[in-house]
């Protein structure tokens, strides 16, 4: 059972959902502390497309709320329609996901699993994505959380980034074998998926 363990992430990079095709089950860790300008937005060549959120504190991710969608729903929208032309988003389904995202409620991870799940559905990805959340893991340290999460769904392989370094030593002890994603090289740094879809790449 191939595993990836990735964060909540708004509209993403190609190579995530690349990374959930290549696994059996793809974990998503909706109950880490949330990271202030990392999991609420996007990056389309020149500017960011981001969610307010409220965080008052150290909060876990799936505690999250956004502002109330009029206030940022249609300035995203605007980008969009600035940066790729209406005539290239009009009857995308992607597009008329991204209309939908205010129906969804104020939860961050909310919008944005449907949003992930939007695109597997487009991409045909029929991996299963399973909330972290759910699982009753132990603090420790990251590698420690890592082979915990593994073994709550009988994965005996890891698939990470390279540049992700874990103990290779203590994933053997307990039956899994680390894999490096070789296809990072094949797709474009930080840019969101929504710039793949947009032009026509994908």
């Amino acid at each position: 059972m191939k595993v990836v363990i990735l964060p909540p992430a708004f509209f993403p990079p190609r190579l995530y959902f690349e990374m959930i095709r290549y696994a059996d089950v793809a974990i998503i860790t909706t109950d880490q502390l949330y990271r202030k300008q990392k999991y609420n937005r996007a990056w389309i060549y020149g500017q960011w497309l981001t969610i307010p959120v409220h965080c008052p504190k150290p909060t876990k991710t799936n505690e999250i709320k956004t502002l109330p969608s009029g206030e940022w729903h249609d300035c995203l929208l605007d980008k969009l329609i600035a940066k790729y032309k209406l005539d290239h988003l009009i009857g995308h389904p992607i597009y008329d996901a991204f209309n939908e995202l205010p129906n969804v409620g104020d939860g961050l991870c909310d919008i944005i699993e449907c949003s992930i799940r939007q695109i597997m559905k487009y991409m045909k990805i029929l991996t299963p994505l399973v909330d972290s959340s759910i699982f009753k893991i132990k603090k420790g340290k990251d590698h420690k959380r890592v082979i915990q999460l593994c073994r709550e769904v009988d994965g005996d392989e890891f698939m990470h980034l390279p540049m992700h370094k874990y103990d290779k030593v203590s994933f053997e002890r307990m039956g899994i074998k680390l894999k490096e994603f070789s296809l990072m090289n094949c797709f474009e740094g930080n840019i969101s998926i929504l710039d793949d879809f947009f032009t026509g790449r994908i």
